[in-house]
């Protein structure tokens, strides 16, 4: 008798998963054909401005959620890094769609030196923010002067080295400016989504909790009109760079910009030569595009 009560019961387990299988698919399937808008980076979600919908008290915008089974497929499908930006993307139009603003992901430029590639850009009467995902597991360690921070895993077994997420932001805001001006207020934000954060020390990191209240509550230098918008919005849609092979050659030069880092020959924040120059209070590693650019890395840090 028991023999057949389990074989009843892993029947009916079996149909319970088939099922729940098979909605999955469905979902996934369906979910497919509707994309988030701007996911490309050439077409970013335009929203209505944000006095607009400050206008309509009934106004009650739904919701774009991350759902389960959609952040299933996508745990077996993408790469860590991806879906944390997607995640941190799903935020963002939300936030477009209750307030209004601007989203574009994943933007790819020609900077000075070589293309630039930004998470995301968020734009809405407080300005252009531009934000940096980080999906790294472990405990994080870093000040914001500090070019390497730390990743420790296992149990303090494993650590890894990684660049300093804040210059690297700094670096896109510098190309940034080259064609957007220094009028217009940009704000740097890099949000872990794993919110392990504790042990950082730097100013401009957030968790995915508080992205919405920083977007909608930060403000760097007063409000720019809707006008404004649309000349910011105009001039990255300008600048954007739409090439299948761009994601591969924006890798290969961040690897060699990377080795240049490490050898002292490279700015990591404008990509420009680094001289040794000296002071009153010893000698430096400074950038050649100084004043424009004003990185500086200590000799004996190196």
């Amino acid at each position: 008798m028991s023999e057949v009560v389990i074989a009843v019961v892993l029947i009916v387990v079996g149909v319970i998963v088939a099922v729940g299988l098979g909605v999955g698919i469905a979902f996934l399937v369906t979910r497919s054909g509707k994309k988030l808008k701007g996911k490309d980076g050439g077409s970013p979600d335009l929203v209505a401005p944000d006095e607009q919908r400050a206008q309509d008290k009934n106004n009650k915008p739904k919701k774009i959620k991350y759902g389960f089974f959609e952040r299933l497929y996508d745990h077996f499908t993408l790469s860590k890094g991806e879906v944390g930006e997607k995640e941190v993307s799903y935020i963002l139009h939300s936030v477009a769609q209750a307030y209004g603003g601007i989203v574009w992901d994943n933007y790819y430029f020609q900077g000075s030196r070589r293309s630039v590639q930004i998470d995301h850009i968020f734009i809405n009467s407080n300005g252009v923010f531009v934000i940096e995902t980080k999906n790294y597991a472990g405990y994080i360690y870093g000040t914001e002067k500090q070019r390497e921070w730390t990743q420790v895993l296992a149990n303090g077994k494993v650590k890894n080295k990684l660049y300093n997420p804040v210059m690297q932001n700094a670096g896109h805001i510098y190309e940034l400016r080259r064609f957007l001006g220094r009028h217009v207020p940009i704000m740097g934000v890099v949000v872990f989504v794993k919110a392990n954060i504790e042990n950082v020390q730097a100013g401009g990191i957030i968790t995915p909790k508080y992205l919405p209240n920083c977007l909608l509550c930060f403000n760097h230098g007063g409000a720019i009109t809707q006008e404004q918008i649309q000349s910011i919005y105009e001039k990255l849609q300008k600048s954007y760079i739409q090439d299948a092979n761009i994601s591969a050659k924006h890798i290969q030069e961040v690897q060699e910009m990377l080795i240049g880092v490490e050898s002292n020959m490279v700015c990591p924040r404008c990509g420009g030569r680094l001289v040794l120059r000296r002071s009153a209070y010893g000698e430096f590693y400074g950038c050649s595009n100084y004043p424009k650019c004003t990185f500086k890395k200590d000799k004996k840090a190196s």
